[in-house]
């Protein structure tokens, strides 16, 4: 109902099966400027700016979460991967373009707002040592110590099958409802880690 839209939130997340898969992320590596990697890039912003657009033609002042890519070269199968120092500033070089296209969509409209997922994990888990190698620390949840590691246990972040687990899911969702509180005023009652610990 016209209601229910006034009060809703829409996220929009996508490029990561695009160009953020293991093959692309191999390519941007050898080289930032991958013409192919870029032209899936390319689409996904557009993409993303006519779902905004299409939205819009409905409900003109609906309001959006944006997200970032996410870098798939920390974790799971992208572990697995020697990455050195410059390939992996090869890679973020390339992200970045995509995540610079929605802040600036951002930056001109106070009904969008960005969610930086890269930051995101960085905060939470770290990222690679200078020289590429893994370096990362664990989250600890109510006495849960939750590695960047895989598998269906609950101290993994990533299921066995390379998505998201409970913990990282849980606190993602925290993170999002901070985000609409903060930049939408959305008064989204806050998720709590002692809500948290119980479901990992």
């Amino acid at each position: 109902s016209p209601a229910q839209w006034r009060d809703g939130i829409v996220v929009i997340r996508i490029g990561v099966n695009s160009f953020g898969q293991q093959d692309s992320l191999a390519r941007l590596a050898g080289d930032p400027r991958d013409p192919a990697v870029h032209a899936q890039i390319d689409r996904c912003i557009a993409a993303v700016r006519a779902a905004i657009e299409r939205l819009r033609q409905g409900r003109p002042g609906l309001r959006m979460v944006l997200v970032g890519v996410f870098d798939n070269s920390q974790i799971s199968e992208g572990l697995q991967r020697r990455y050195s120092r410059r390939a992996l500033q090869s890679i973020g070089r390339a992200l970045d373009r995509y995540d610079a296209a929605l802040e600036a969509m951002v930056k001109t409209d106070p009904r969008l707002a960005f969610f930086d997922d890269r930051a995101w994990f960085a905060a939470h888990w770290g990222g690679r040592a200078n020289d590429g190698t893994p370096a990362y620390r664990d989250v600890v949840l109510g006495g849960i110590r939750v590695g960047n590691t895989q598998g269906d246990a609950p101290c993994h972040a990533v299921l066995a099958d390379g998505h998201a687990g409970t913990a990282w899911n849980g606190l993602w969702a925290q993170a999002l409802v901070e985000l609409m509180d903060r930049r939408f005023n959305a008064g989204i009652t806050p998720i709590r880690d002692a809500e948290l610990v119980p479901l990992v």
